[in-house]
């Protein structure tokens, strides 16, 4: 049995996934839920605290086994963190050199791809109006984004916003060869991550501006392994509006669809192995939505709610703060319409036990 260490703000998904797989895993996340322990089977878990935040978590991986590490969000984005961690222990993330060059909006305008375009930026102060937003560098799920307010702090920049449907592409770069492995639909509250759907709906040239566009920044940057990049669809063309060096929330939909052990995959890409990731059945559509909570809540039964498939579940009795993360719901379907019905459904379910019948 191979054995990983995973950390990073939420890393659930990813140890379940190894669970499956058959990996030893042990984990460091910024969650701490009920079954992140439950997939980690008595493994070490990192910081005992009910979330762990800033950095308490950028630092918790010294803590952890010395075996091979997956830095997972927000963790790669600190490229000083992945040249210290690579010179005490084996770590199965892009270089450095990558990350720097995957978070530089100047040189990703470089890179360039027929049919991909890029929404206008400014690192200029003052405000530049209705129509643009203020992103961070080092930003994940959303976290930080808003309208323009004329203020610009260190690692800001501002971009013009593009309406349209918003996407993650997943990228595998092994043996020299990047594939594009498929393409999530986002569920955003307002700029808040709130889930994703796999498989998106893109037109042909816009898929294959994509994977041309994975395939020239890899070969530009030493991406290796699983990485993501995110665009918003319209008007035909796919504007890009980030890379993530790192394991995506798509790429969990896309490894239960697709029966892929992404830990197998990601140690032979490191070992210069050429791998050709394929569907090993139907795909269909999979869905997962993230249920923020209404007011402050204090959640229970935590196993029940497990046994009917949902996940990022907290320990019974905590106190979960209005608008935080409160569960995860999945879904499937045959379409993506069908997909989309029966998460709302399952959603309706659990909330009008939680809030409709004042249980909690």
């Amino acid at each position: 049995m191979s054995r990983i260490c995973v950390i990073g703000s939420h890393v659930r998904p990813f140890v379940e996934l190894a669970s499956v797989h058959g990996h030893g895993v042990s984990a460091a996340d910024g969650f701490n839920d009920w079954d992140l322990s439950h997939f980690l089977r008595g493994e070490k878990i990192g910081a005992e605290t009910p979330a762990l935040r800033g950095a308490a978590l950028l630092s918790e991986w010294e803590k952890l086994p010395d075996d091979p590490i997956i830095f997972c969000s927000p963790i790669e984005s600190f490229p000083e963190i992945l040249e210290s961690a690579v010179e005490k222990r084996t770590v199965l993330n892009s270089p450095a050199t990558a990350v720097r060059l995957c978070r530089d909006q100047r040189f990703l305008r470089t890179v360039h791809a027929e049919g991909i375009l890029f929404p206008e930026i400014s690192f200029e102060e003052g405000s530049t109006g209705p129509g643009w937003i203020i992103k961070g560098q080092n930003s994940c799920g959303g976290a930080g984004i808003r309208h323009d307010d004329g203020k610009l702090s260190p690692g800001e920049y501002r971009q013009k916003f593009i309406e349209g449907k918003s996407v993650g592409a997943i990228y595998f770069t092994s043996g020299g060869e990047t594939q594009l492995c498929g393409v999530a639909e986002h569920i955003n509250l307002g700029f808040k991550f709130a889930g994703c759907v796999f498989t998106a709906g893109a037109k042909d040239g816009a898929n294959e501006a994509i994977g041309e566009f994975g395939k020239k920044l890899a070969s530009a940057t030493g991406l290796l392994g699983w990485w993501g990049a995110d665009f918003v669809l319209a008007d035909g063309s796919a504007y890009l509006l980030e890379v993530n060096p790192r394991f995506t929330a798509g790429m969990e939909l896309m490894a239960k669809s697709f029966g892929t052990d992404i830990f197998d995959t990601q140690r032979r890409a490191f070992s210069g192995d050429l791998c050709h990731i394929k569907a090993k059945g139907s795909v269909g559509y999979l869905g997962r939505t993230v249920v923020y909570s209404r007011n402050t809540t204090v959640f229970r039964e935590p196993e029940k709610w497990f046994l009917k498939g949902l996940r990022d579940l907290p320990f019974d009795g905590r106190t979960i703060a209005k608008d935080e993360p409160l569960v995860s719901i999945y879904s499937t379907g045959s379409s993506r319409e069908d997909c989309m019905a029966n998460m709302a459904r399952r959603r309706a379910e659990f909330e009008e036990i939680v809030y409709g019948k004042g249980i909690y």
